[in-house]
């Protein structure tokens, strides 16, 4: 399956990701696509709050039903920090499948190290990393963290399609500003709801039942 995407360009930055509607599947397609799957994603929610031209905070939420030991590479998170991103509140929980807490991350759980790609002499980059898993199956991985980004040059993007099914992706645009933005969509044809919250621009993509994507070798 070919990967869609939808694209919004706001001064210059953009965004990638899916809108409902076209290209999705049925609900007795993505049924049969949960059933095999050693993994699904459960809900996906990201938050980008834009105070100004020059920073935003963005929060960013998941839960994985994690089916068997197979599927235990997506209870690993790595995210990366520079000094344009911030990432604080870094937080995560297994669960099972009817919402009891079976373990939580502990700051010593989270690994951080500065980070230098071989080709370079030196970038300011960090890596945090860690990694929660349970003994039996099934469970439910729930993380969450938040980026302070001191830069739109570096506006998170969606993209919510993966190689596990995902039963909903959100992707919510907070304005405080009267920023102008252009959207550009391939293969999807949905606009965002919008609203006006105490002054602020408010818009909502959301995606359903996301079949994966198969990648093509080369």
């Amino acid at each position: 399956m070919k990967a869609l995407f939808f694209l919004i360009h706001i001064l210059a930055i953009n965004i990638f990701g899916f809108s409902p509607g076209d290209g999705l599947v049925s609900n007795s397609e993505i049924d049969s696509l949960v059933n095999i799957a050693d993994a699904v994603v459960l809900s996906e929610e990201m938050i980008f709050h834009v105070s100004n031209l020059d920073d935003g905070e963005f929060l960013y939420k998941k839960r994985i039903l994690i089916k068997n030991k197979k599927a235990e590479k997506y209870c690993k998170v790595v995210l990366w920090e520079t000094k344009f991103v911030e990432i604080d509140d870094i937080e995560a929980v297994i669960t099972d499948t009817l919402g009891t807490i079976l373990k939580e991350l502990d700051d010593d759980d989270i690994e951080e190290a500065e980070f230098t790609p071989g080709y370079v002499l030196y970038a300011d980059n960090t890596r945090k990393r860690f990694k929660l898993t349970h003994k039996t199956y099934p469970y439910i991985f729930e993380y969450s963290y938040t980026k302070e980004i001191k830069s739109l040059f570096f506006w998170p993007s969606w993209y919510p399609q993966d190689d596990i099914p995902v039963l909903s992706s959100t992707y919510k645009l907070i304005l405080e500003k009267d920023i102008k933005y252009k959207t550009y969509s391939i293969g999807l044809n949905s606009a965002p709801t919008k609203t006006k919250v105490n002054g602020d621009s408010v818009l909502v993509w959301q995606a359903l039942n996301i079949p994966p994507l198969k990648k093509e070798g080369y």
